[in-house]
């Protein structure tokens, strides 16, 4: 299933406007996890208020994590590449879990939401008695 940001509720339950605070982070999509940046999206005008003033003595983004992850968001080269690349996980992930599904006794499940496999072998690795 493709992913449902939160924030797509907000016409089905306008009482979240207060209430809701989505993290997001350019590591994982993009690869860049070493800008050490992320962002707290609100869109509650109120709860933003808040939320900046409790961050303004603890959150620190160097210019090179700002100007990364906005690129990461915005740049249409960027977008091509993480599609490139999910393409590329994609069929990985299909490699790998035919490969293990011809393992006797071992079954890879693929969560909709990660590029990796759960791989249960259980039953190849069973405990004999004796």
């Amino acid at each position: 299933a493709p992913f449902t940001s939160a924030l797509a509720l907000l016409d089905e339950v306008p009482s979240l406007r207060e209430r809701l605070v989505v993290l997001t982070s350019p590591s994982k999509c993009f690869n860049v996890a070493t800008l050490d940046v992320a962002l707290a999206v609100t869109p509650g005008q109120e709860l933003r208020a808040e939320l900046g003033r409790a961050s303004a003595d603890v959150a620190e983004v160097t210019p090179f994590g700002y100007f990364g992850a906005l690129a990461a968001f915005t740049e249409p080269e960027c977008e091509a590449w993480r599609t490139r690349l999910v393409a590329y996980l994609r069929a990985n992930q299909e490699y790998a879990a035919a490969r293990l599904a011809a393992l006797p006794g071992v079954s890879a499940t693929r969560p909709d939401s990660s590029y990796l496999l759960w791989v249960d072998a259980s039953e190849a690795i069973a405990v004999r008695p004796g």
